[in-house]
């Protein structure tokens, strides 16, 4: 049993449509189900029919959309059928046979979670068969198979120029079958076109089957595949699907590239573990999760996070161990005011303070102990000042009894240090940040004298809808990994440590979609961002791990996002491995970057601009070839290179890195003065007072209160990106930077900016999507978790559109 709040099989279903012909008696299984059954004595075989898709009216699936879905029966934990299927699966006919068994187990995994498939006239019989397994179709209908690996069917991978075995049924009786199957690249290469014919010949009752070998392109990135199946002239069958042609990462060959995905939350094994690999990272976050390993109090199940060490260590993948982050319900409870209603945070009192954090870190011995052969580097919680600084030190409390002063800080200190002793070679990875104060968080910790036992600083650099090289709020990317090394060099005697960027992505979807922090973005865009983050971070030798990444939101429903899949591990093939050697931008702006190393193969580089595009002349190549995002060769003139958004790639067998010149490139629109500040509209309560350029603002305590604006609408262009900004120094609490529909008066984004410490006021950025707005209003407004004073200066207002 993987999932530890599994649901079990429904009852039985009489008269279930399977299909148009045929009806039957179904069970319905929950995904991320292990259920088992004893086998009555005397049978010799089991047979049935799965079903994904059916025709039956009542057949739903999971609430994220058409799904893939594994279904696995096991023999006494041996594997004995194994049938991937999703929304365009027909209904698989099969037949297993039991040997001397005693138990038989039906498993069921997806990746979306929260889905069934149906077993439908299942029975055990007590003549020996032969295993079997066909496709039940329609007469008259057809079926082509091009996806028979798991890798392909789930995840819609391809392997450039793999032969596959594919299949071509039909319903009926027929000798041959046309098939017409084009692949069209969405990177704008020409569409590739195969025309095949396949024998068929009887396969079971009334159906006709045929093997061939397809060989996918050659031609890397996402592509749309269409698929027709003609029998006598007439077409039986046809579908569309997108894919992704990408290079497979040899991880075995590498030691530390700082590449990593975090694809492990859930704590048990779900399908994308197994297939963590496809993304070219060395590395794995994976959750070893308090409140599923220790249940029951004192008594510790790490069965599933067994199997989650040998899942990655097949895949010759590190692993970065996430220590805590959930409580067990009998160490906690809901989290009342905190993001999410279902967290569950230790319920920390001075009755009982102490008891549980021993017994975490109780915990945390065992864990670390068990793995120590295992994992090095340790995650000591995830986004502890979102899920429990507030709820151990102020958040929760019970009748009389008082906060914890710091608490959090001691909880943390004492897992540490528990770390530590567990294992004289764990690395100790904190603390993993997630609020806007992250900063300020961080600080806390280490004027506490936690930063002692922590090896390496963590964050998680979420950015909205930002590009990695512009400013969100104070800092770009860049920048914010730079501030935070600074803060860990003055709060450590001058000395330096490592780093990490543990969780980021930028979430795509539907504007108000849960979760979805990057509504504006599609999914190339994303692709460009994702990868120029990971090319920035490889050069500050700075871990990143993209989190969740292969699904997006679309359509209000999860895709699987094969665009960014692609790109990512066309950039892991040519850079993991490598030694980083320069890293150059132009000069005077951030308009160019150039990413270069050292490979096996000679001197490996990437190119690109945040601007919608610019010219370079490339000096120091030698027998350059030219790859595109995808990998694909393209020809180029390293006098005059032209760049984008999407970094193009560079092979050199020079012994010194290359330099640049930067040609031409595309000027950003300019700023537009608005209206001074001392003209909006203003606050109640506050108090304003003009020093120099800037205005000085001290609110009454509050947690939200415009004190600037809106502003009188200001007409923008529908379906654009623009800038707002300001110079801005904040002194205490926090406010933010607001753009809302002056017609809706829907926020269009906003920005927290808190404070740090700053000397001075800084320039600070909002960008903003118009989406459907003609006109906007902008402001700012005061922002406390509970009711605060903000005190602040701001000054000189700007807009204009982004290039």
């Amino acid at each position: 049993m993987r999932n530890p709040g599994q649901q079990q099989p429904g009852p039985v279903i009489r008269g279930f449509r399977v299909s148009s012909v045929l009806t039957g008696d179904a069970v319905v299984v929950p995904t991320e189900t292990s259920v088992s059954y004893a086998i009555p004595s005397g049978q010799q075989t089991f047979t049935g029919i799965i079903a994904y898709s059916a025709a039956d009216p009542s057949v739903t699936h999971s609430k994220h959309g058409p799904n893939r879905v594994r279904v696995r029966i096991l023999v006494d934990d041996s594997e004995v059928f194994s049938s991937g299927l999703d929304d365009g699966t027909p209904p698989v006919k099969f037949a297993v046979p039991l040997g001397q068994g005693h138990a038989l187990t039906i498993r069921t995994d997806d990746e979306f979670a929260d889905d069934r498939v149906y077993l439908v006239n299942s029975e055990f019989h007590p003549e020996a068969r032969p295993p079997s397994r066909s496709y039940l179709l329609p007469p008259g209908t057809g079926y082509v198979n091009l996806t028979p690996d798991s890798r392909e069917l789930f995840f819609h991978i391809f392997r450039p120029g793999e032969a596959v075995a594919a299949s071509a049924n039909y319903g009926g009786s027929a000798n041959a079958a046309n098939l017409f199957i084009t692949v069209t690249p969405e990177s704008g290469a020409s569409a590739i076109s195969s025309r095949v014919t396949v024998p068929l010949s009887p396969s079971g009752s009334a159906l006709a089957s045929g093997k061939f070998t397809w060989q996918a392109p050659s031609v890397r990135g996402p592509a749309m595949v269409e698929v027709r199946e003609d029998i006598g002239g007439s077409t039986v069958f046809s579908t569309s699907f997108r894919i992704a042609i990408v290079p497979e990462v040899d991880l075995s060959r590498f030691s530390d590239p700082v590449f990593g995905v975090h694809i492990s939350g859930a704590g048990y094994p779900v399908l994308g573990d197994e297939f963590a690999s496809l993304w070219g990272a060395k590395w794995g976050r994976v959750f070893l999760r308090w409140d599923i390993v220790e249940r029951q109090r004192g008594r510790y199940d790490f069965s599933r996070t067994d199997e989650l060490m040998d899942i990655y260590s097949r895949q010759h993948m590190r692993i970065l161990g996430v220590l805590g982050d959930l409580a067990p319900a009998w160490a906690g409870t809901p989290g009342t005011g905190l993001p999410a209603a279902s967290f569950v945070v230790p319920l920390c009192s001075p009755s009982n303070c102490t008891a549980l954090s021993a017994a975490f870190c109780k915990f945390v011995d065992a864990a670390v102990r068990r793995y120590s052969d295992k994992i090095e580097y340790w995650d000591v919680h995830n986004e502890v000042d979102v899920k429990y600084a507030g709820a151990l030190s102020y958040a929760i409390k019970r009748g009389a009894e008082t906060e914890v002063t710091d608490a959090d800080v001691g909880w943390l200190r004492n897992a540490l240090e528990a770390t530590h002793r567990a294992a004289r070679n764990a690395v100790t990875v904190c603390c993993s940040t997630g609020t806007p104060l992250w900063l300020a968080y961080d600080q806390r910790l280490f004027d506490k004298g936690l930063l002692r036992d922590i090896d390496a600083v963590s964050l998680h650099p979420y950015r909205e809808s930002y590009p990695p090289e512009l400013k969100y709020g104070r800092s770009n990317f860049r920048e914010e990994v730079q501030v935070l090394e600074n803060h860990v060099v003055r709060s450590n005697g001058g000395a330096t440590k490592p780093i990490w960027a543990t969780e980021a992505n930028y979430v795509i979807g539907s504007v108000g979609q849960a979760n979805v922090v990057a509504p504006d973005l599609d999914e190339h865009t994303r692709a460009e961002y994702d990868v120029r983050v990971n090319l920035l971070a490889y050069a500050m030798h700075t871990h990143y791990f993209l989190h969740a990444p292969s699904f997006v939101w679309q359509q209000q429903r999860l895709q699987l996002d094969l665009d960014t899949l692609s790109a990512y591990a066309n950039m892991a093939s040519l850079f993991s491995g490598a030694q980083w050697i320069s890293s150059l931008l132009s000069f005077g702006k951030d308009d160019v970057y150039l990413v270069a190393a050292q490979s096996d193969k000679g001197i490996v580089g990437a190119i690109w601009t945040p601007l919608t595009q610019a010219r370079v002349r490339l000096d120091g190549l030698k027998n350059a070839q030219f790859l595109d995002f995808y990998g694909n060769p393209i020809s180029r003139n390293p006098s005059d290179v032209q760049v984008s958004g999407a970094p193009i790639y560079f092979l050199s067998s020079a012994v010194i890195p290359p330099s640049f010149t930067l040609l031409q490139k595309e000027q950003p629109p300019p700023w537009q003065p608005l209206p001074p500040l001392e003209t909006w509209t203003r606050g109640h309560d506050a108090v304003y007072d003009t020093r120099g350029r800037t205005l000085h603002v001290v609110t009454r305590p509050m947690t939200f209160a415009w004190e600037f604006g809106p502003t009188a609408p200001i007409s923008v262009a529908p379906n654009s990106c623009y800038l707002f900004r300001v110079d801005a120094r904040v002194l205490r609490g926090g406010i933010f930077l607001v753009a809302v529909d002056s017609d809706s008066h829907q926020a269009l984004n906003k920005l927290p900016l808190f404070a740090q410490g700053d000397s001075q006021p800084l320039e600070v950025e909002l960008m903003f999507f118009t989406r459907n707005a003609s006109h906007v209003q902008l402001g700012i407004t005061g922002s406390n978790s509970r009711p605060d004073v903000s005190e602040f200066e701001v000054g000189d207002p700007q807009l204009r559109p982004c290039q």
